[in-house]
């Protein structure tokens, strides 16, 4: 993973490369003992949300990965969505 792009409650968002095509990817890594069941039920609906959209202006979903530790959504990386990370997030 490369440069951390923001943190929130659960984990940080941090810049990647896709090994396949070398375009910079999102990568949104969630620490799963901090999560209760609330935030895992909200972050389960977000990706299945995501992997329903296909919209210009909406990001790309890629893949979800789940570890023991982390569960990590790999999505589009747009210059707006790292203004709204390390803004909002």
């Amino acid at each position: 993973m490369g440069d951390s792009l923001g943190s929130g409650q659960f984990g940080r968002v941090y810049r990647g490369v896709n090994s396949e095509n070398g375009e910079f990817v999102a990568i949104k890594q969630l620490k799963s003992s901090l999560m209760d069941e609330s935030a895992v039920v909200a972050f389960e609906s977000e990706i299945a949300l995501l992997e329903k959209l296909h919209h210009e202006n909406i990001v790309r979903y890629f893949s979800v990965i789940r570890g023991q530790e982390h569960i990590n959504l790999v999505i589009e990386c747009t210059y707006f969505q790292v203004l709204y990370y390390c803004f909002f997030f």
